[in-house]
Parts: C-alpha cells; sequence; structure tokens
C-alpha cells in the first residue's frame, strides 16, 4: 500500500487500540505510532518513502532478505515487542508496534501478501481470494484509506476516555459505578456533568436529565447541583441513605476549570464580614463551603459542599471551613480573611470529604 494510507490505518488502529486498553493518548504518541507504520517494515523496499531517505540501509536489507519478509515479519515484532515492554512504558512501546503490525496487515490485503511467518516463505493474505484483494493506488486503496478516517473520526473520542473495552460498555450502559470511577480518575482541571435516571425518594417522580457535577459522595455517589429553590444540591447514589436514587448515569467531560482552596477557622467573625469577603471570593468563580459554623445562639450547622446562600440570616460566631472556589484557569481568586485558630479539628468531616481536601 501507499505511505499515506499505511499512516491513516496506523492512526484507526492506534486510536481503537488506546480505547479498548484504556490508554490515554498523547499527540506524540499519534505521531511516533504514524513513523513507525513506515519504519522499520518498508525499509526493505528501496523505492518506498523510508527506502529513499535510508537507501545506505535499504538496498542492503533488501538484497539479503527481499520485500515483505524479515521487516514485515511477525518473529521480528514479538522480539522488539518483547525488549520494548519491559524495557519502556506503555506510551512508548503500543505506539511503536501498533504502526508496526498495522504495516503488515494492511499489506496482507495487498494481492502478493506478506511472509509473517519468515523465515517461511509462506505468503499470507487477506482475504483469501485475489479478487477481492487491493491494488495499490487503485480505488479500493482510496475507499478502505476513507473507511479508515471514518474510524479514526469515530475511535478519537472513546480513546481520551481510558476507560478499556469493559469500562466503555458500563458508560454505555449507565452503570453508576463505572461512571463515577471514571469522574475519580479524570475529574481533576475539568468541569464534570452527569446524565440521570432515576427517582426522587421524596416525591417519588422520576428523574431525567443533565446535572453538574459538585463532588463525590461516599464511594459510588455523586453531589449534584440542582439550582432549585429550597435546595442549592442534592445527593444521589444507589442506597438508600440518598435523596436522588440512581438507575443510570453517564459522565460528560466540561470546560477546563482549576479549584482553589481556603481554610479559615475562627472564634471571632460575624456573618456581615465573613459574607462580604466570600462574594469577593466568588466574583469569578463557584464558591462551596464544607465545615461547620456555630451561630451566636450555639446552633452548629453543618456545611457539605453548600454555596454561601446558606449562611444567609444566621449570626455567626465561629467557623470551621474549607472554602472550594472553582475558576477558570486564569482566573485565581482570593480570600483575604486569616484564620486566629490555627489548631483545626477534622473529625466531624466526612471521610470521604478529608481526603480530595487535604
Amino acid at each position: 500500500m501507499l505511505s499515506q494510507t499505511h499512516i491513516i490505518f496506523s492512526q484507526a488502529a492506534f486510536y481503537t487500540a488506546c480505547a479498548a486498553s484504556g490508554h490515554v493518548p498523547q499527540w506524540w504518541e499519534a505521531l511516533l505510532c504514524a513513523f513507525f507504520s513506515l519504519f522499520p517494515a518498508d525499509v526493505d523496499h528501496p523505492q518506498s518513502l523510508i527506502g529513499r531517505a535510508l537507501p545506505f540501509l535499504s538496498r542492503p536489507v533488501a538484497y539479503w532478505f527481499g520485500h515483505r519478509t524479515l521487516t514485515h515479519s511477525l518473529l521480528a515484532q514479538v522480539v522488539v515487542c518483547t525488549v520494548l515492554i519491559f524495557s519502556t512504558s506503555t506510551a512508548v512501546w503500543l505506539p511503536i508496534m501498533v504502526g508496526w503490525v498495522s504495516h503488515s496487515i494492511a499489506d496482507m490485503m495487498t494481492p502478493s501478501g506478506v511472509a509473517w511467518f519468515y523465515p517461511s516463505r509462506v505468503r499470507c493474505v487477506l482475504p483469501g481470494h485475489y479478487d477481492y484483494r487491493i491494488s495499490i493506488g487503485g480505488t479500493g486503496e482510496v475507499i478502505f484509506g476513507a473507511l479508515m478516517l471514518g474510524m479514526i473520526a469515530l475511535m478519537f473520542p472513546y480513546s481520551g476516555s481510558g476507560q478499556g473495552t469493559t469500562g466503555l460498555i458500563r458508560q454505555s450502559i449507565g452503570d453508576v459505578a463505572a461512571a463515577r470511577e471514571q469522574y475519580d480518575q479524570q475529574r481533576v482541571g475539568f468541569q464534570w456533568f452527569v446524565e440521570v435516571e432515576g427517582i426522587n425518594k421524596d416525591s417519588l417522580k422520576p428523574i431525567n436529565g443533565k446535572y453538574k457535577i459538585i463532588a463525590g459522595e461516599g464511594e459510588s455517589g455523586f453531589i449534584l447541583e440542582t439550582k432549585g429553590k429550597d435546595k442549592a444540591h442534592v445527593i444521589a447514589c444507589q442506597t438508600n441513605s440518598c435523596e436522588w436514587y440512581l438507575s443510570k448515569a453517564r459522565l460528560h467531560k466540561g470546560q477546563a476549570e482549576h479549584v482553589t482552596v481556603f481554610e479559615y477557622n475562627s472564634d471571632q467573625t460575624d456573618t456581615k464580614t465573613l459574607l462580604a469577603e466570600l462574594g469577593s471570593t466568588g466574583q469569578n468563580s463557584d464558591v462551596f463551603l464544607i465545615g461547620e459554623a456555630t451561630t451566636k445562639e450555639g446552633e452548629i450547622i453543618k456545611l457539605n459542599y453548600d454555596k454561601t446562600t446558606a449562611l444567609d440570616g444566621l449570626t455567626i460566631k465561629s467557623v470551621r471551613l474549607k472554602i472550594q472556589a472553582r475558576h477558570a484557569p486564569k482566573l485565581a481568586p482570593k480570600f483575604a480573611l486569616q484564620s486566629d485558630v490555627e489548631n483545626t479539628d477534622d473529625s466531624n468531616l466526612s471521610p470521604y470529604l478529608a481526603k480530595w481536601l487535604r
């Protein structure tokens, strides 16, 4: 096949392999795969792109071994792959081997085939009937290249999920645990939304919509932003302890987002000062409060990713807060109030929240 067809096929194979294995590809890995879709396989052909670039290597290899033999062989690929697996990372050996093996498979589709089991000279072809194989530079190769471009477009979005075949299947059927697992693995640096189906346990009404994820809850649940009049968020999971029972959940990645956490602990504060500073912090960010606030009447208000409106109408005396500001990457917020209590007690903070905030 032509060099450009080998490159296109290698990219389709590479993104498919990444989607199936759960490896998240980088741009330079795709370039590495494209290079190895031509080298070393076509170094045995002096008239190929690589052969013309490396004639001092191509001519001896072609003379001693012939075309589509050693450099296309399973034996050479297994030996090199074994060495690479034990000496390099997946980011190196996977694109190299996918590019190289894809070249051999593509050449099997041509009339002359490949001596894949070299040193045996038996030629491997795909498909077996001569009339159905692809002539180099012919209409069949053009159609094959177009189909592979479509495969690239199809597999590219899945290749970045990092879930692998099992994870993609679980995600496609709306598996809640799979959605939470993917969120835990990839949540840093982005907004995340979840498309859910389930039941509101209080009203017994069905739930069907897309909601912004504030945080994970428990082992497999979510805290979701609702923007309702009564509550700014709800806890959704698959247990009886949650407000929403989820039957299905599918994740969607949003825009880039950074998180800045401030800690504020004070026994001498007031609502007006605190809300004013929180309002300033939240000018270019979404602010969430985690911890507790004590009113002058002695009432302890527990805060679990609540918005600042949860403090409206209260006469605050003391606080133990972690203030989480979520903002665009270049808009870092500030929080001017200084804690007057050095040692904090996180014993009342959920361990599931604490492990993400410390």
